[in-house]
């Protein structure tokens, strides 16, 4: 799908608060992806400073050969003093199986809304457009790591929890400062 294309999917309209639109992010909008997945870990405090640094150094490699190579398709919300919000998807090759059968599928990552744009609908808005998107390019499954906080908001798309595990093969110097109970399959309540 072309960045034109990308341009023809929904753009919700704006809210009372304040003038906002969603739009496709390209190059331009490095820098505020950078700048909001840092914030995203600062708010739920899983690393010190020096690794919040290393993560914006990789996220900026990253975003400088995923966005125009298309293997990462993001939308910023954006208002009149800057971006307030942003998310992201990419797309990938699996196996097919009887649920999935052309194999591809979507994990949802990048998703944060500064805290004063919170509870107005954007967060849903770029959710939504994401998940527009990969029906269009044909993808039957969506995946995503959802925080505390942003759990409810994807249980009521209709996200659901699922078996999956997880291994990490390489412990890095960041693992010991993980948090999971953020990012637990379990509600805050379990």
């Amino acid at each position: 799908m072309t960045l034109a294309s990308l341009e023809e999917l929904t753009v919700y309209p704006a809210l009372p608060k304040s003038e906002w639109r969603l739009r496709p992010a390209g190059m331009e909008d490095i820098p505020d992806l950078v700048d909001m997945r840092v914030q995203l870990f600062q708010s739920i405090q899983l690393h010190p400073e020096e690794e919040l640094n290393l993560l914006a150094q990789n996220c900026w490699s990253y975003f400088a050969h995923a966005i125009p190579s298309g293997a990462y398709h993001a939308w910023v919300a954006e208002t009149p003093t800057g971006i307030v919000a942003t998310g992201g998807v990419i797309i990938h090759q699996t196996i097919p199986t009887i649920l999935n059968a052309n194999g591809r599928e979507g994990y949802v990552v990048g998703m944060y809304t500064l805290p004063e744009w919170r509870k107005l609908g954007i967060a849903r808005a770029i959710i939504q457009t994401i998940l527009d998107f990969l029906r269009q390019e044909g993808v039957a499954i969506s995946t995503l790591r959802a925080t505390v906080s942003g759990r409810p908001l994807y249980e009521r798309i209709g996200f659901e929890n699922t078996s999956e595990m997880r291994l990490f093969l390489d412990p890095s110097p960041a693992e010991p400062h993980f948090n999971a109970a953020l990012f637990s399959c379990q509600s805050a309540e379990a």
